[in-house]
Formats: structure tokens, sequence, C-alpha cells
């Protein structure tokens, strides 16, 4: 996987760091809806409500790791996400 088709992740909830990898794309559960993050996306800060973090290494359409969160933020930039997440559990 080459580093300029992939974004920095990170989802960090108050007890501990649950990911922290490179992913294509991630999709966030945002408040107004999902949303899909990659590298080179636009920098801003989002609110996040209850659902599923999903991220993807690859092409597929299918993620290989789903995290469920009960709200929180994201920090997004063109080289990285950082989620702060009230809760989270790995699915």
């Amino acid at each position: 996987m080459s580093s300029e088709n992939t974004i920095a992740f990170e989802l960090i909830s108050p007890e501990q760091t649950l990911v922290s990898r490179p992913v294509r794309m991630a999709t966030l559960p945002g408040v107004a809806g999902e949303m899909g993050v990659g590298a080179g996306h636009a920098s801003f800060l989002v609110a996040l409500q209850s659902g599923v973090v999903k991220l993807y290494s690859d092409a597929s359409t299918i993620p290989d790791q789903q995290i469920t969160i009960t709200g929180g933020f994201a920090d997004i930039t063109g080289e990285r996400v950082v989620v702060l997440a009230d809760a989270a559990q790995t699915a």
C-alpha cells in the first residue's frame, strides 16, 4: 500500500487509543450524515453521533475494521484523522 494513497488514522477513547494505523479510507458517523475521509481531504473539525466508524485498508467495499462509538469529534486534515470518541468498542 503506497503512503500517498493512505491517511494516518487514530481513534482515541477516554480509556485508551483503540486504533493507530494508516488506512486508505475511513467512514465516520457525522451528525450531518455518514462521511468518507481519505488522503488529501479538506481540513476541518466535525461532530460525530453514535454509530460505526469503518476502516478500509484497500479498495475493497468491505471494511477490514469497525468500531462502534457513542459520539465525539474528529479532527481531519489531508494527512491524518484523529477521532476523539466519548466511548468506543471494537465491533
